[in-house]
This record gives C-alpha cells, structure tokens and sequence, in this order.
C-alpha cells in the first residue's frame, strides 16, 4: 500500500491525477518520476473494489473546516476594522474561500465594486488570484510575495515556497534578513515548513491570510501590494523532439550547476531564469523575471532559444545513432 492520496481532476475531457504524500502535499518529482514509469510500464494489477480498503469516512463539516483555516490563517490580534471582500465565482474553489473569510468575520460580497478587494481561486484550489480596491489584477506571483511580506512582519521569518515560486519571494525575504527554503532542493527542512504554512498552496488559507493582515494593519490590498518588489515576467513554452531530461542535463552543464530541484535557476543579466520540464507533455516551461518586462521577455526569449537549439542537437545525435546501427 502506497502512503499517497489520489485527487483526481477532470477538464476538456481529460482526467488529470495528483498525487498527495501523508502531510497533504504534492509528492517529490522523483517519486513522481517512478509512478508515472510504473503506470506506463504497466508494472501494476487491478484489484477488485472489496480489495482497495476500507473506506475512511472524515467527520468534519465545512464549516468546522473553514472555522480551522481562518483560526490557523490568523495573525492573533484582534482587528481594527471589519474587512469587506468580494469572492464572485461560484465554483467549490470560490465557495471554500467565501466559507473561510465569512468563519474569519469578512463581509464577504458576490461582485467586486471600487473600493473593495475581490478573490478568486483556481487550480482545484491551489491557486489564488485577486483585484485590488482600484481593479487592478493581481496574479498568484505577486499574492505569494505578498503572503511572504506578511510571513515576514508578522510571522516567523521563515518560509517555503516550490522550487518554480517567484524570485520576488526571495527578495522580500532578504529585506528583512529572512530565510526561504525551497521544495525539493531543502529536503525534509522545507517540506515540514511548507506543510505547517498552508497559506503558501492553499487559496482559501492565502486569501484569509491576506484579509487577517488588512483586519489588523487596517491597511488595503493595493497599499500592502505596493510594499512587494515590482517584478515582471515572462512565460514561454519550448516544444521538444527529444528527450526532456536530456535537454535539461544539457542546460545545467552550460551553467556550470546542479538542478535546484524539480528545475534550473539561473540569476543572470539583472534578472531570473527558471527553466523546468512540463510533466504532461515533452516541453520545457521557461519563465523569466526582472524589474521590467523587457528584461523579462530578453532573459526568457534567450533561454528558450537555447534549449531548442540544444533540443534539435540531440536530436540529430539521436538520428545519426539510429543511421550508424
């Protein structure tokens, strides 16, 4: 028996499969790795239904859910005022997050209007975005450096974060003398961390977490916003003809390191490079970061450009192997 939680996702008529280790997060891509070679080795045996186990029915309301999300996401001081938010979808994601900021004491609203911050989750949950007092939209990168400030005022000064979190959080971190531990590349140190700070993967605890420090600060979302690094970045996606694990051991010898991780950073020309395989299809994603998008699309065109210079290499020697047998 495997000591994982399966969550199973279902989108454009295709079914996604998340794996879970015993603290609730995502299990190590090398672990990963090998379940993915034993399913499509088919190194596996189907059961019957009475063979899987007992099933283990958990006898917690969503209330009494929301009720230890707020009470864990809150900062211990009473507030100044009463925040009021908007959360205007209405898909489970959105119905937790409304249920948590109500259980936090929020007036929470089904539509954004001036003057008031509205939260929206995604990504089955994991993922937060927002829209500021004045509508400006906030993305899940610039909400994860506004948790670390908050992290970092207001809590203990240490974080994790995945290895592909934004550079920004390291750079709040170093303001304030701060430590950032990264998955997969800190070991068992930053799972433990990341685990106990759920704020940091889970959008209803961000959004309640974000709220808490308005309620107390009495600060708005676009006055908290203003105090994260300005950052820009920059996405693009590379398609391979060849193996991804080759190209990335390529793209880590040409800079002289070791993969931090589950990927490649590189800090480099006034900016940041990530560079990590896509696990659901032979592609490299590559982000680039800076303090303009100019920098950002540069540092990110030039690495994309060098990974499929590297791509199309391989494969020829990969061609060239086949001719010579």
């Amino acid at each position: 028996m495997l000591p994982i939680s399966l969550f199973i996702e279902e989108g454009e008529e295709r079914v996604f499969l998340h794996f879970f280790d015993r603290q609730g997060l995502p299990l190590e891509r090398a672990r990963e790795r090998k379940l993915e070679h034993a399913l499509l080795q088919g190194e596996f045996r189907r059961v019957r239904a009475r063979q899987v186990g007992q099933m283990e029915r958990l006898e917690l309301t969503r209330k009494q859910w929301a009720d230890q999300v707020a009470a864990a996401a809150s900062l211990g001081h009473p507030a100044l005022r009463r925040v009021t938010v908007a959360v205007e979808g209405n898909g489970p994601d959105d119905r937790a997050i409304r249920a948590v900021l109500l259980s936090l004491g929020c007036q929470v609203e089904d539509r954004w209007r001036p003057g008031i911050p509205a939260f929206r989750a995604s990504h089955g949950g994991f993922c937060l975005t927002a829209q500021d007092e004045r509508g400006a939209i906030l993305d899940s990168s610039q909400l994860l450096a506004l948790v670390a400030l908050i992290e970092m005022e207001n809590g203990s000064g240490r974080l994790a974060v995945p290895s592909g979190a934004s550079a920004a959080v390291d750079l709040v971190a170093a303001g304030y003398d701060g430590t950032v531990l990264r998955l997969d590349r800190d070991g068992k140190p930053a799972r433990d961390l990341y685990a106990a700070q759920p704020w940091f993967w889970s959008a209803p605890s961000a959004a309640a977490r974000i709220c808490a420090r308005m309620g107390v600060s009495g600060q708005k979302l676009d006055a908290l916003i203003s105090k994260t690094p300005r950052f820009s970045s920059w996405r693009r996606e590379v398609p391979l003809s060849s193996d991804r694990g080759r190209v990335m051991e390529a793209m880590v010898r040409e800079q002289g390191r070791t993969c931090g991780g589950e990927g490649l950073r590189v800090h480099t020309g006034g900016g940041w490079v990530y560079l990590v395989p896509l696990a659901r299809r032979s592609a490299l994603r590559v982000v680039g970061e800076g303090p303009d998008l100019e920098i950002a699309a540069e540092l990110c065109d030039f690495y994309a450009g060098r990974a499929a210079q590297l791509d199309r290499a391989i494969s020829e020697q990969c061609a060239q192997g086949r001719d010579k047998k």
